[in-house]
């Protein structure tokens, strides 16, 4: 009987540290995933822009950055050539308060077969985008309507028109190509863009007549430039042998005429009361879309200040005169309407009374100006 107890004993020790062995070699069970964790991301790349260029134009450095920045862009992606469908927002912009001033870009790339297409600044607009012509893939190119436009505008608004793609800053230097907007992602990506005008450009040059110039001196306050029509909607279509634009128009309401500025002295900090007028000129850039209907309905609207000028013909500065305005009809001038999109011209405005040696103190102090045809 002793010796049947001590075997039960030693069963059960000999269970006990079985057990013990069994749960000390068993794995560990991974807990199952919440059905709410995200799906992991896959890492960016980054996104280099070099420089963006205008068609027809040489490339500035110290000025192109200032006129483009910010650049809205469209990252499309896919595994595949035929396949690039996805669609990501992003923007090119311009930091030249950065420790290393130059282009920065908001997205970086995921995917080994892009596209890049967009428009600037992109601080104008809303845009939608679609493949062309019906395809399954933005390799074939891209149908961008743009909205919220004014017909006439400060801004050059422009559209991409092809890029260059390179491992290297070197490899972006040439302009370049039109109707590429195709790349493969590489361990480093540089890329270069074409941009091409949407609008026309009219510089207007504004001087002091030269005898009014020894008695006042004018400083500008504000330019508008516009437009009696709306422009409801731009359509771009790219693709690699070709850019089609065409623009939609309404007659705008009566008395809201669509406006655009072109200068404001409350945004020039080099300028605090207004930018002076030189004898010679001073040209402020405005533009607008091309078309009989909105060109032929444009007007320019200008606010300026009046100082005098001493007997020792001093700029001493005492402000004779405050917001005047100005109104002139451009739809006098002959040719606007035949203007297309990317061409430029020239409007030469002159500050001065009507009758120079007649005048009375209330005509010295609120001259008029007269518009004239340049190029």
């Amino acid at each position: 009987m002793r010796y049947k107890s001590w075997l039960f004993l030693l069963a059960a020790l000999l269970l006990v540290a079985c057990s013990e062995e069994s749960e000390q070699t068993l794995p560990p069970v991974d807990p199952q995933p919440k059905p709410d964790t995200p799906a992991p991301v896959p890492t960016e790349v980054p996104l280099n822009l070099v420089r963006a260029t205008r068609a027809g134009e040489p490339y500035d450095a110290a000025t192109a950055w200032d006129v483009h920045s910010p650049i809205q862009f469209f990252l499309m992606s896919g595994a595949t050539e035929t396949a690039i469908t996805q669609k990501r927002e992003g923007e090119f912009f311009y930091d030249p308060e950065a420790a290393t001033p130059g282009w920065y870009s908001s997205i970086g790339i995921k995917d080994p077969h892009n596209c890049i297409y967009g428009y600037s600044p992109a601080t104008i607009g809303l845009c939608a985008i679609s493949p062309v012509d019906g395809s399954a893939s933005y390799r074939d190119g891209a149908m961008m309507k743009l909205t919220n436009l004014s017909a006439a505008s400060g801004n050059d608004l422009c559209v991409i028109v092809g890029i260059r793609h390179g491992t290297t800053k070197a490899a972006t230097d040439d302009t370049p190509e039109k109707g590429q907007f195709h790349f493969e992602m590489k361990s480093e990506n540089y890329v270069s863009l074409l941009l091409d005008h949407l609008f026309v450009r009219v510089d207007f040059n504004i001087s002091v007549g030269t005898e009014y110039s020894k008695l006042r001196f004018i400083k500008i306050k504000k330019m508008e430039l516009q437009s009696t029509y709306e422009l409801t909607g731009v359509t771009v279509k790219l693709t690699p042998t070709a850019t089609d634009v065409s623009y939609s128009t309404v007659p705008a309401a009566a008395n809201a005429p669509s406006t655009g500025t072109i200068y404001d002295f409350t945004l020039d900090n080099d300028n605090p009361e207004g930018k002076e007028l030189a004898v010679d000129g001073t040209v402020f850039p405005g533009f607008f879309a091309p078309g009989d209907g909105i060109a032929t309905g444009l007007s320019l609207v200008c606010t300026y200040d009046v100082y005098a000028i001493d007997i020792k013909n001093n700029k001493i500065g005492s402000r004779v005169r405050e917001d005047c305005v100005a109104v002139n009809d451009l739809s006098v001038l002959a040719g606007l309407a035949s203007l297309t999109r990317g061409k430029r011209t020239t409007i030469n405005l002159t500050v001065e009374p009507t009758y120079l040696y007649q005048l009375s103190d209330d005509e010295i102090d609120n001259p008029g100006i007269k518009v004239s045809r340049g190029d």
